[in-house]
């Protein structure tokens, strides 16, 4: 039946990504959430990245676009651990080392005085 086969290709579009987490960047969920978050609509965002995120849990590209719009709503800490969590799935991840520059360099550093 029709709906045997969507619920194959599911099934096989969630084991792809598994295999090679940048292939959700294909999926009509990433591009939705990433237009989103380009266009100012964070809260939006955050909810086709959340929804994302329960078919792709632990995927490293949707991390890092939940973690830009929990910075982009001022929620630092959230996306900062995001982040982290992302690393360290994904040591290294350029995507993920350049979304925590940019988080770092706009929050305010805590703690530390003049030079």
């Amino acid at each position: 039946s029709f709906l045997g086969q969507e619920d194959r290709a599911q099934e096989e579009r969630t084991a792809a990504v598994r295999l090679e987490p940048g292939l959700v960047r294909q999926t009509e969920g990433y591009k939705k959430g990433s237009e989103l978050l380009r266009e100012g609509h964070y809260r939006e965002a955050m909810e086709v990245y959340n929804r994302w995120n329960l078919v792709y849990p632990s995927c490293v590209p949707l991390m890092v676009g939940q973690a830009k719009g929990q910075a982009a709503l001022g929620k630092t800490r959230d996306a900062m651990t995001t982040l982290e969590a992302a690393l360290r799935l994904a040591p290294g991840d350029p995507e993920a080392l350049a979304a925590l520059k940019g988080i770092e360099s706009h929050s305010p550093k805590e703690g530390k005085g003049p030079a």
